[in-house]
């Protein structure tokens, strides 16, 4: 939707604009035949040579033949109704944009082309701030012009992610511009944002008018529609570092106070669902679940709307379940660590939203004569055999390092550092504070790598049924990964313990760089591998993506809870 609404304001700021170096020639052509009495060409043929000179950036021919010709600089030069100022302007002539705006008079600036387009809403579509800036300081009245949809230059720069244009324009356009009982202009500008990532903006509109949050652009979309495809608008929807990770956890606090604004009108905010039926016979909450927005998901609960919305049946006879049973859009399945994980994460939204389903809808079939759980099924086949590999990679390269472990760690014991005595067969060192280290470290080692292949072991064999990606699995990559983390580090700590008491108190100097060295394959692992593991622990033991936020903000939202 937001891709046609970008094409169709483009072409409207745009359309004949382009300018070749055919066009000159072929005016000067005419211009030729005219001179023989032919006076069947229009009459712009006559500034061909006007036409060439700003086009070839020829400021002093086009000032010599403006001096002979002083109402040619305001005159229309070829068939789309391009002035001067026009063709230096698409073609990004500063300084011959400069020139012209300085001979226009300033109500010359507002002659539109046959298609309804000023220069300025041409160069909103360029996005030169230079030009732009130029003839706006010399007819504000500019700004208030629109195009042939009704928009303003500041929202076609918005359409055409002109962002320093846009910001530029954005200071000086009267706000009132935007308010949503003046026309469609501010619900344009608020969803162009949106798709052009540029949010700060965005929340000084909304905090100025905030019943936009509401409100529909031409092509019917509102903000939120906006917001449930572009997840990068998101936290979650991307994978920050730490510092724009801090910087991120700001925008939450602004956009609270901003829908608590809103909620105050009741019958702005309320959103029920016979005004958010789309196009294709969707409403919000269904839009929400299959694009796996649940931050929109969440606003929604705390707002008392989603059992309300969740009643919808689209043309086709689906419900809300079975919008839950397609598989999630490619960029949020990317979001989570390895396929075996997204299976869990789409049966987590699926048990979600069929607690949250009226019990009728679980069993009831489309028009197709297909329940929730055939779609679900049908979808997730593929990814459930991703899975099923991944685990398996997974698992039988990590059951080889614990093997290997498990084998050393065994032998260790029955070929004990300083050896045995020859009388007693007791180890010589017994009972020296290193020897227990070691055999401690040797015996934790062994029977966690032991842990470990029986973990990997039992994943290998697993029937690999849709549940069973919910729990049973990721418990047991958790422990034979935690148990493999163990056995690794206590193998280099008995590693260590044995050196000493080899070295024996000859060679002190080498005990921190062997611990330091001994240290750096469990750092390794840990930082390899954390990751993963954390990823794995919070979606199988976490809060859960979806009432995460509600213990914090029930007392915000508890009138509507």
């Amino acid at each position: 939707m937001a891709a046609a609404a970008t094409d169709e304001y483009y072409l409207a700021s745009n359309n004949n604009t382009s300018y070749s170096s055919n066009e000159p020639a072929a005016a000067a052509e005419q211009e030729n035949y005219q001179g023989f009495g032919d006076s069947s060409y229009n009459d712009y043929t006559v500034y061909a040579p006007l036409y060439k000179a700003i086009f070839n950036n020829d400021w002093e021919r086009a000032k010599a033949y403006l001096k002979h010709n002083p109402n040619a600089v305001s005159a229309r030069l070829t068939s789309t109704g391009d002035t001067a100022l026009h063709i230096a302007a698409v073609s990004g002539r500063i300084h011959l944009v400069k020139e012209l705006v300085q001979l226009m008079p300033s109500e010359a600036l507002e002659i539109t082309t046959h298609v309804g387009c000023t220069a300025l809403l041409q160069t909103a579509v360029t996005g030169s701030m230079e030009i732009a800036k130029l003839m706006v300081e010399k007819n504000s009245n500019l700004l208030r012009i629109k195009n042939p949809f009704n928009l303003i230059p500041l929202v076609v720069s918005a359409v055409n992610g002109n962002e320093v244009l846009l910001r530029y324009l954005y200071s000086v356009t009267p706000k009132e511009e935007l308010d949503p009982r003046a026309g469609i202009t501010g619900a344009a500008f608020l969803t162009s944002l949106i798709m052009a990532d540029i949010y700060d903006i965005a929340l000084d509109v909304l905090q100025r008018y905030p019943k936009l949050a509401t409100s529909r652009d031409p092509d019917g979309n509102t903000i939120i529609n906006m917001l449930s495809i572009k997840p990068s608008a998101f936290p979650s929807g991307n994978r920050h570092g730490l510092w724009q990770q801090l910087i991120y956890t700001s925008i939450p606090i602004e956009l609270d106070h901003l829908f608590r604004d809103v909620e105050r009108d009741e019958d702005t905010m309320r959103i029920r669902s016979e005004h958010v039926v789309q196009k294709f016979s969707q409403g919000l909450i269904q839009l929400a679940v299959m694009h796996r927005q649940e931050k929109i998901y969440n606003f929604m609960s705390q707002m008392g709307q989603k059992n309300e919305m969740a009643a919808c049946i689209d043309n086709f006879g689906n419900n809300i379940l079975h919008f839950a049973g397609v598989l999630a859009p490619a960029f949020q399945l990317d979001k989570v660590s390895g396929a075996a994980l997204q299976m869990q994460r789409e049966i987590q939204w699926f048990q979600e939203v069929e607690q949250m389903a009226q019990p009728k809808y679980r069993e009831l079939p489309n028009k197709a004569g297909k329940k929730p759980r055939d779609i679900f099924r049908e979808e997730h086949k593929a990814l459930v055999k991703e899975g099923e590999a991944w685990l398996k990679e997974t698992s039988q390269a990590c059951m080889v390092v614990s093997t290997l472990i498990a084998t050393v760690m065994f032998a260790a014991v029955f070929t004990v550092p300083g050896g045995n005595n020859g009388d007693t067969g007791t180890p010589i060192f017994l009972k020296t504070r290193t020897f227990y280290v070691f055999m401690i470290c040797d015996a934790i080692s062994l029977f966690a790598s032991c842990t470990s292949i029986l973990m990997f072991f039992a994943i290998l064999t697993a029937r690999y049924g849709e549940k069973d990606f919910l729990k049973s699995l990721p418990q047991k990559l958790i422990l034979g990964l935690a148990s493999l983390f163990i056995s690794i580090a206590t193998m280099m700590g008995a590693f260590g313990a044995t050196l000493i008491i080899v070295l024996n108190g000859t060679v002190t100097w080498a005990y921190i760089p062997v611990t330091f060295l001994a240290s750096v394959p469990v750092l390794l692992f840990g930082m390899l591998q954390f990751p993963l593991f954390v990823d794995i622990m919070r979606s199988t033991y976490g809060n859960g993506i979806f009432h995460k936020q509600n213990s914090k903000k029930k007392e915000k939202y508890g009138k509507h809870i």
